[in-house]
């Protein structure tokens, strides 16, 4: 039994013949997606935080474009319980 199993783990990584892509002239460039060229070309923006309980500030690294979409995130989020939660109790309304 012990055979068995190790013959079929053994066939499992023998790597099989595949069509590569890269090797068919009939694909052309522009088929590329544009996202796996461009991503090579993003930078990376690290900011440091010191969480709570913590003394060790933490970096955490994204694009910028990640970083204005948490930002906008927050926004909506805190005009949202703004608006959920109606007036101030004790203001005085005109």
């Amino acid at each position: 039994m012990r055979i068995v199993r190790l013959t079929l783990c053994l066939a499992a990584l023998v790597p099989l013949p595949a069509p590569s892509i890269a090797a068919d002239p009939t694909v052309e460039a522009a088929s590329v997606p544009v996202a796996a060229t461009a991503k090579e070309k993003v930078k990376k923006v690290c900011r440091r935080a010191i969480e709570t309980g913590s003394i060790m500030p933490r970096s955490t690294c994204r694009t910028q474009a990640e970083w204005n979409a948490m930002t906008a995130r927050s926004q909506d989020a805190l005009q949202a319980a703004r608006d959920h939660a109606g007036p101030t109790p004790g203001a005085v309304s005109n």
